[in-house]
């Protein structure tokens, strides 16, 4: 129901997505312990690449990570370089978008100053950072807002 401006992920979804990813698993387990192969391992779950990625959670947005709170002391010491290493580890997608979210009002460019203030380390390649702060992207707002996270949301799809 994201007409009358609440988010799509309500608790009831999720059973239900969670719900319709179990079915699909119980069917292939048992298509699987069907099979006539000899193979073993075969009637696991995860026998296959694309079988290791179901989730609840819609495909367009498996690479968007939001920080609520993006301009406090634990995303800057803590969860910014968690992020930029394992974006430099090739552990994160490359089409990852990162959003901070937060109280404070304040333009993409200058949360990247931010994010660089809390990955910079002069012994890394200069076009990591770079690549990694284009990923990067702010849209401040109350957290009790719906309007707001309205906007955070809409900020989301447009990138």
């Amino acid at each position: 129901n994201t007409g009358s401006g609440h988010l799509p992920f309500s608790a009831a979804w999720a059973a239900q997505a969670r719900a319709q990813v179990n079915k699909d698993n119980n069917q292939r387990q048992v298509a699987d312990d069907n099979s006539d192969s000899d193979e073993e391992g075969t009637g696991s779950i995860f026998s296959d690449e694309s079988r290791a990625f179901d989730t609840p959670v819609p495909r367009n947005l498996l690479a968007t990570i939001v920080i609520f709170g993006a301009d406090g002391d634990l995303s800057h010491k803590k969860i910014l370089p968690t992020l930029f290493n394992l974006w430099r580890r090739k552990l994160l997608c490359r089409d990852v978008l990162i959003f901070g979210y937060a109280r404070a009002e304040m333009s993409s460019e200058d949360f990247r100053k931010i994010v660089f203030k809390a990955i910079y380390n002069p012994s890394q390649p200069q076009g990591e950072r770079k690549d990694f702060l284009q990923r990067c992207h702010y849209q401040g707002g109350q957290f009790n807002d719906p309007a707001c996270l309205a906007a955070l949301r809409t900020s989301i799809a447009r990138e």
